[in-house]
């Protein structure tokens, strides 16, 4: 045997040893700190909504049908809720369009699916609104000069009260004072800045409180406005609302140029992280409803893995069986070579990661029988 074919045997085997430890059910992963930096991650497969039960949503613009739909503001809404979806932590979602007017969102194994559904709908578009010398209750429905479709405002539950302050870089503070209940007939209230100028918004914590806290940082156009309007306007209220309800009313009690601060308040880690997915991955173009949602249970998913197995199981017996009697010595070779690819194209699904669905055992399987017929063309 020559040194060429012995080293390439020798690869052969190492290959197909690494693949079996990526294979091997009770896989620990891969675990490993040097340093302060360390890697962690599990190494399993990845089951479709088809195999481990989840949600599927179909989403629809909340627009009259006779009012045209631009088809970019479709997209981008599309982008915003894949976004949010991946926000959410659901391993392998599906966003897609379904015509023109829809979206269909699949959520493999979701947890919660009230929260998730809250998440996908709201229109996220967050406002700083100057209410001048007039205190709103948080809870509030307001009207703004910023532009809406009619009947297209998605209304979120009212939040605890919250105090808008600085970050810890030392700026000044603005502090929550109600002086004023707001009048019946409420004006069109002008908006300092929306949630474009957003930068970034994250969940933290200040103090030893344990209450989760939501820290933002506006842009350069945005800190300028917001730094030039709490100088001009100290004393006087500026209303954090989202999607045109009220949840701060703070009082402005010195300039904020920096650019930074918290919405502080008794949120609870649930409500902060679902107001944060809305911050951080933008407002809707376009409001959604929720036309259908359908739960796929778990154990209908496991009887389909169940049942590919067993099928997939008993072919490749038959098939290992009949190549080694017709064949012999060769169908023994194509026997070992069949089973390596076989586990060298389980470890790269679970590598990659591979969403493994019903249909795709089915495509998995198909090539184990394509390559089969390789082998056999060659024998003749």
């Amino acid at each position: 045997m020559q040194k060429r074919e012995v080293r390439l045997l020798v690869l052969i085997v190492l290959i197909t040893a690494l693949a079996g430890w990526v294979v091997w059910p009770q896989n620990p992963g891969i675990h490993i700190r040097v340093g302060d930096k360390s890697i962690d991650r599990d190494i399993r497969i990845y089951q479709g909504l088809d195999l481990q039960g989840g949600m599927q949503v179909l989403l629809a613009a909340d627009v009259p049908e006779e009012q045209p739909l631009d088809s970019a503001d479709m997209d981008a809404a599309k982008s915003i809720v894949e976004r949010r979806v991946n926000g959410l932590g659901v391993a392998e979602p599906a966003v897609q369009a379904v015509g023109s007017r829809r979206i269909l969102v699949e959520l493999p194994g979701i947890r919660d699916p009230q929260a998730a559904i809250d998440t996908l709908r709201q229109t996220g578009l967050m406002e700083w609104v100057d209410t001048g010398s007039r205190y709103l209750e948080p809870g509030t429905v307001v009207k703004t000069d910023v532009a809406t479709a009619d009947d297209g405002i998605a209304q979120v539950a009212p939040t605890p009260t919250v105090e808008l302050t600085p970050t810890e870089a030392g700026e000044a503070g603005a502090e929550a004072t109600p002086t004023e209940t707001a009048a019946p007939e409420e004006p069109v209230y002008h908006t300092v800045l929306t949630g474009r100028n957003l930068k970034d918004a994250q969940v933290t914590f200040v103090d030893t409180s344990a209450l989760p806290v939501i820290a933002f940082q506006l842009d350069s156009d945005g800190a300028r406005l917001f730094g030039e309007h709490t100088a001009a306007n100290v004393g006087k209220f500026l209303a954090i609302v989202l999607d045109k309800v009220v949840i701060s009313c703070p009082q402005i009690n010195d300039a904020i140029t920096g650019g930074e601060g918290i919405i502080q308040g008794q949120f609870t880690p649930e409500q902060a992280q679902s107001l944060v997915l809305q911050l951080r991955y933008g407002s809707l173009p376009v409001p959604l409803k929720v036309l259908d949602t359908r739960e796929v249970g778990p154990t209908l998913g496991a009887d389909s893995v169940d049942k590919s197995i067993r099928a997939g199981v008993i072919g490749l017996v038959v098939v290992f069986i009949f190549m080694l009697v017709y064949y012999r010595l060769p169908g023994l070779m194509a026997d070992l070579a069949l089973a390596i690819y076989a586990i060298v194209t389980l470890a790269l699904f679970k590598l990659i990661p591979v969403t493994l669905t019903l249909s795709g055992i089915a495509g998995f399987l198909l090539s184990v029988g394509m390559a089969v017929d390789a082998n056999i063309l060659i024998f003749e």
